[in-house]
Order: structure tokens, then sequence, then C-alpha cells
């Protein structure tokens, strides 16, 4: 609150395309404090066990059994990065499996409320190149009449990157540690 506080913006609202991790954290703020739950419950409620995703969590004592050690650019291994206070920015941590079962439910057919939310996910909201639309957090980059849908992160020693062809419904994750 103190940083929203004081933040000054760099220009007027919807001028130009900036893609912010901070917003991102703010909106899975308002998103507990509008449903009165944990972005951990809500987003295990609504996406992880419906999907079968038994391995993803923002929660390190959920994960930790199984998680890998984060290496830096040197080879040295990385601190974990908590982000207890805004876990909407980068505290969901996943393995493969997991990651491959929510890339399925993002090309699958829209049959139920969750899979036609994610399709909501890829419409374009906004413009950031001639070649690249902003959806709901994903790029969708377009290549003639193909459109590849895709988002990464990163956090200390981690890189994660999904992407897709709605159309073709084959995607690929990408990991790294």
């Amino acid at each position: 609150y103190a940083f929203l506080n004081e933040h000054q913006l760099r220009r007027d609202i919807a001028v130009e395309y900036e893609y912010s991790n901070i917003a991102v954290a703010l909106l899975g703020h308002v998103i507990e404090r509008v449903n009165g739950k944990s972005y951990e419950e809500l987003v295990q409620e609504k996406i992880l066990r419906p999907l079968g995703m038994t391995r993803s969590s923002t929660k390190m004592e959920n994960v930790k059994e199984w998680l890998t050690v984060g290496h830096d650019e040197r080879g040295l291994a990385a601190q974990y990065r908590g982000w207890e206070e805004l876990p909407g920015m980068g505290a969901l941590r996943s393995n493969a499996e997991d990651m491959l079962r929510f890339l399925a439910a993002n090309v699958a057919e829209p049959s139920t409320r969750l899979h036609r939310a994610l399709r909501l996910s890829h419409e374009p909201r906004a413009v950031v190149t001639p070649n690249v639309d902003i959806g709901l957090n994903w790029q969708i980059h377009k290549y003639g009449t193909q459109r590849i849908i895709t988002h990464g992160g990163a956090t200390q020693g981690f890189r994660a990157q999904a992407a897709f062809d709605p159309d073709t419904r084959r995607g690929v994750v990408i990991m790294a540690n």
C-alpha cells in the first residue's frame, strides 16, 4: 500500500502497453480481498484441483519435497524467493506434468466453466506490436493466420515458458533451473 500511495505513473493509463509484475500482484491481492480467501485457496479451488494439478502450489511447504534447486547465471545455487505477501506475482510453483495439464486445459474443448474461462483469457485485449496482442496475461503472437499464445516467467534460479497453438491444439512447456 505504501508503494501504491507513493508511485507516480510514467504515462497516462492505456496510452502504451507495458507488462507489470506489480499489476499482476495487485490483481491477485484484489481477488483475495473480493473473495475473502487466500490466493492459494482460490488457485487450488478454481484451477489446480479441477485440473488434477496435484504438484502445484504457492506455498513452499506444499512443494519442497520435490522442488529442485535453482541456479543463477554463474551456476551457483539460488535462494528461493518467497512472495508470501504478493503470491499472484511469481509464487506459484509447479512441475512439468502439472504444467502440461494446464496447457492441455488451455487447448481443450470449452466444455466446462473453467475451460471457457481459459479460452476467454486468450482473447486479445490490446495491441503490443503489429504482430503481438495481449490477452489476460497471455501474449498472442501472430504469424499470418496462425496464433501462438505464450507466457513465461522467471524467479531466482528458475525459468519457465508455455506456448501453444489453439487451432492445432499443440503446445510446449519449457522449464529450466
